[in-house]
Parts: C-alpha cells; structure tokens; sequence
C-alpha cells in the first residue's frame, strides 16, 4: 500500500465521521421527549497556508563513474606529432603515468615534494561541490482532523489538498558561482499528532504536534547553467524521503465552530540526488570564447595551475589533443570519440527547513 493510498484512506475516515457526527443533534428520554445534545464537534477541516524557510545541509558530491579526465588510459596524451619536441616529449602506451605529456604534468601538477604539487587527477569533480536550496513561495493546503478525545486535547490531522512547492536549488561550495543549477517541484505527504492544552470551553489552547512526512520531488530538471559546467545534457533524478518533525503553535476558538490555527516548526528529510552528464564536451577556451566555466573556478592549487595554462592558450590544445587520443584507439573511444561519455555523480542533502502554517478551522 502506497503512502498516498494510506493518508487517502486516513482521510476517508474522518470524512465519514464528520457524516455520522452531523447527523447526531438529537436523541429522546426514556417518555418520549426530545432531548437537544450539544455536538461534541470532534471532526474538524482546515484550510489556510504553508510557509517554508529551507535550511539544507549539502554534502559534496561525489563521482560514480569515475573522474572525467585522469591518469590511466582514460587521461595520458600522446601528441598527433610526436616529433614536435616544442611543447610535447616523446611517450608510448608503455607510459602510464603521462599525463599530457611529461612538460604539463610538470606545469599542471607540479613537481612531487614542491608546495606546487597537487597530487590528483587532472578533471575529476572538483573537491566541495554542493548545493542550496532558495526558499519556495507560500502554498496552500487543506487539512482534515479528528479528535480522539471528548476533552480534545488530542488530535490526528492529515492534509487532503496541497499544492506542490517549486524549488530552485543553486550551486555552493566549488559550484557557487554556477548561480540556479536545478528547477524541481516538491509535494510532502503528512500526518499530524497534536495535543492541546487547557480545557475544550478555553478561548486560546496553546498546542504541540509530531509529524511524520513523506517528501517526493519531481519534474526535476538541469539549467542551462548547469549543462555548461558539467559539459552535456544532464538528467537529474532523486528519490523520496521519510522524515519526522516537530511544531508548537495553538488554536483561538472564534465561536464553537470556528477557529484560528497556527503552528511554527521544523520538518526533517534526506535526499539523494542523482546527476547523470551524457555527451561530455569540456572545452579549454575562456569563458567569453565559450570555454567550460569550471576551469574558471576550479579550487585550490589545480585550478590556479589550469587557469595559468588557459591564459596561454595551451589548456584548450590539450584537450583538443585529448579527444585525438581517443579517436586514434578504438579501445578508448566513447560514443565513436566525438565526446568524453556519460558521467554520473550522486549528492545526498539533509533538509531541515522551517515551518509556519496558519488556517482557518471549521468544527463539525
């Protein structure tokens, strides 16, 4: 049985609750005579709106097929003329651990044992690369409840109409400067357990809940922005979440029928999110040229070592020399070595975002 099928059903009770209690106003003593029985109002329906301020912990992302570009088959470069000993020594497929050649590892990494030395692979998915979410607009949602008690201080409530929340989710970290990276739309599926204090005849009754939510994204999809820096059509995809959560609040009877709600809180899921980057093509140039903005702001020692190389234009001819090494094995070609492949990378985030619904309730 699915989560929504399950909160459906919940629903479904209480709607007929509310039937069956509507209908109860009257009753008759034991001579015949009609007896009025003040409602007991244990059903309740709310509506109003759901207000969310994010608050996500990012872990970075992490590569599952493995880095781009790196030493092995995958990253040496032999030269198209290896009699041109300007800018590239001889080497042979017996030289494993040429990478572009002995003079860029040199300028690249560095020389091992000098503070230069950066001791990784050229272009694998650089180090802190996280993610933000921006928070959503206010959205609306219906809720219906029961009280499980003739003093009602305990409560189930679960929503029965909600619009989905639109997410932008923004680079950080590493990919901070890639601004609106993804656009996705969230729904949470929920359940709430309240208690109210104070007694049923109380104007104000202070409240605590409990919650359990269920968070699906969907229709999650990759900016323009992004496609750039990871240099091909990306698919994103994540899965849904179980989560708990908390909320303190309170109700002011208006009269025995209506009432103001209000609740503030914080609600907890983990997501995990999967980027998958198909045709690959990373190119050397200068932004402004239409190169790769990753070479831009590649972090630490490695990006200001391939920020010096794109300055004198000889990043671009390695990578230009890459994509010729490829194409001249078969054994190492992907998709006929127009392109670099297909890479997939996974990232999990803790959301942990603010809550603040407000309703109007009406009591059966």
């Amino acid at each position: 049985m699915t989560m929504p099928f399950r909160l459906s059903a919940v629903a479904g009770l209480i709607l007929l609750g509310a039937m069956a209690n509507a209908g109860a106003e009257t009753t008759t003593d034991r001579y015949g005579k009609e007896l009025k029985i003040e409602p007991s109002h244990n059903i309740f329906a709310r509506f109003g709106l759901l207000g969310l301020k994010m608050n996500n912990k990012s872990e970075a992302a992490k590569d599952v097929s493995g880095a781009v570009l790196s030493a092995g088959q995958r990253g040496r470069y032999c030269p198209v003329d290896p009699g041109d000993p300007r800018l590239f020594p001889l080497c042979s497929e017996a030289d494993s651990d040429t990478i572009y050649g002995t003079g860029v590892q040199t300028t690249l990494f560095g020389i091992p044992g000098t503070p230069s030395d950066t001791q990784t692979d050229i272009l694998g998915l650089p180090d802190n690369v996280k993610a933000k979410f921006a928070d959503p607009a206010p959205g609306a949602i219906g809720t219906l409840g029961m009280y499980l008690d003739e003093d009602h201080h305990w409560a189930v409530e679960v929503p029965v109409m909600a619009l989905p929340f639109s997410v932008d989710v923004y680079g950080a970290g590493s990919f901070e400067k890639a601004g609106k990276i993804i656009t996705a739309k969230a729904l949470g599926f929920l359940v709430f357990g309240h208690y109210y204090f104070g007694k049923k005849a109380d104007k104000f009754r202070p409240s605590v809940s409990l919650t359990a939510n269920y968070l699906v994204p969907f229709d999650e999809e990759a900016t323009s922005s992004l496609v750039r820096w990871t240099g091909g059509r990306t698919k994103v995809s994540s899965k849904g979440s179980l989560g708990l959560g908390w909320l303190v609040g309170g109700k002011y009877a208006i009269d025995d029928r209506w009432d103001l709600n209000f609740s503030f809180g914080q609600f907890n899921a983990k997501v995990e999110s999967t980027l998958t980057t198909y045709d690959t093509i990373l190119n050397g140039r200068s932004v402004a040229a239409g190169g790769s903005p990753i070479f831009e702001y590649w972090p630490g020692v490695l990006g200001d070592n391939i920020r010096r190389l794109r300055r004198s234009g000889f990043l671009y001819s390695q990578l230009e020399g890459m994509i010729a090494y490829r194409n001249s094995d078969p054994a190492n070609r992907v998709n006929g070595g127009a392109n670099l492949g297909t890479f997939t990378r996974t990232q999990k985030q803790t959301i942990d975002p603010y809550v603040l619904m407000m309703t109007v309730g009406y009591n059966f």
